[in-house]
């Protein structure tokens, strides 16, 4: 059977499979949190989404990533990553969650079958009917669904489907990371606002939403009552004490102190405050800026010799790191690579820097390498690795 005319949409999930591991690395604590995200789960009357929202770095996108991977009732999860466009077009995002849905929640195939228009159900030559019906609905072709208008995908993959399905005996879970980098997108409407009208769920699907405090998200969104991961408060200045002495368990971070005269308590202390009480220490409350000085410790960038003279948050520690570079450096070999990567809205392969910095493949190599506690690198394409900025705070910083 021919496929006809008009716009074909393919159902493919994206793959979040290495950040998701990277975000779990050396996760601690946090079950305050989960403890009141169980409240929500377990209350049937309950509303359809929770807003975890906090400062940048306070650790929401880990906290999403470990629900993703303990929690059995996750039946879809997206990640909106700066730099990473296709993560944040809303078009893309429904049609991930649609396929997700097709291998994790029984009857969502078939419920999609039922309730397609058929102006928009195509077969492809190597598909029939019975793959959405079975279940499986990943590879079907839909037709006449364009990126210009996710309000039409939202009814066709989602609230249609989902409310001809029977009540499972326990709620489902919809995990989506970052909002606040969906509402960046120059388009209208974005994947905020386009939430924030979802009316019409069944009250057995939930959806747990991280964001920034931003304006853009909580305008749209703030009626939720959005829970505040508060960096200051005692519950996370213990998991950051707990975290510094997981961390310190580790023989390259224990010899830096040993070597440096230090003891571990009070190493402890210095940075993440006392336990059980408010006193917030160095970090603040902040995880990131925690996890990036210890690395930097670790590898042995910095001392830690006099504890009065460690950074004091995240911007120090980039700027301390580039000022170990010379002038000269900075403007022929680092520079240009920082600035195609705080701009490009996807991840970038070597030819691309090749192409924007005109620095040879060899010195772009050894560049890259330098850089590289910064950058997140990817071979999920095949061999080849793309690279991006490891935190939106650091293209933050550069801008």
């Amino acid at each position: 059977m021919g496929l006809p005319d008009g716009p074909l949409t393919r159902l493919i999930a994206l793959d979040f499979q290495a950040d998701l591991e990277k975000l779990v690395t050396d996760f601690t604590g946090r079950a305050w949190v989960f403890d009141e995200i169980d409240r929500w789960l377990a209350d049937r009357q309950g509303p359809s989404f929770f807003l975890l929202t906090g400062k940048p770095g306070v650790g929401k996108s880990a906290i999403a990533a470990q629900v993703v991977l303990t929690n059995p009732d996750v039946i879809a999860y997206h990640f909106c990553i700066a730099r990473r466009n296709e993560t944040i077009v809303p078009s893309t995002v429904l049609r991930s969650i649609a396929a997700q849905l097709g291998e994790k929640l029984p009857g969502y195939g078939t419920s999609l079958a039922n309730t397609i228009k058929p102006t928009h159900l195509t077969i492809n030559v190597n598909i029939d009917v019975q793959t959405m019906t079975g279940g499986q609905i990943t590879g079907v072709v839909i037709n006449h669904l364009t990126a210009l208008d996710p309000q039409t995908e939202l009814e066709v993959l989602l609230r249609a489907p989902l409310a001809s399905l029977p009540e499972p005996k326990k709620p489902m879970l919809v995990v989506i990371d970052s909002l606040d980098e969906a509402a960046t997108l120059r388009m209208d409407p974005t994947l905020v606002s386009l939430l924030s009208g979802l009316e019409g769920l069944p009250g057995w699907l939930r959806i747990l939403c991280t964001s920034r405090p931003e304006r853009r998200v909580l305008s749209y969104l703030d009626r939720l009552n959005p829970y505040m991961l508060a960096a200051e408060s005692t519950l996370n200045l213990d998991d950051i004490r707990q975290y510094v002495s997981n961390r310190l368990q580790k023989a390259a971070l224990k010899e830096k102190l040993l070597e440096a005269g230090q003891l571990d308590e009070g190493f402890i202390t210095h940075l993440a405050g006392k336990n059980g009480s408010q006193e917030q220490g160095l970090a603040a409350g902040n995880f990131l800026f925690v996890k990036v000085l210890l690395n930097d410790i670790e590898v042995g960038h910095q001392s830690v010799a006099h504890l009065e003279e460690l950074p004091h948050s995240l911007d120090e520690i980039y700027h301390n790191f580039l000022r170990r570079f010379s002038e000269i450096e900075w403007q022929d070999r680092y520079q240009p690579i920082f600035s195609v990567l705080a701009v490009a809205m996807e991840p970038l392969k070597e030819r691309h820097f090749t192409n924007f910095t005109g620095q040879k493949p060899t010195s772009l190599r050894q560049n890259l390498g330098v850089l590289r506690q910064f950058l997140d690198v990817d071979i999920s394409d095949g061999d080849t690795e793309t690279y991006s900025l490891f935190h939106h705070s650091l293209r933050d910083y550069l801008l």
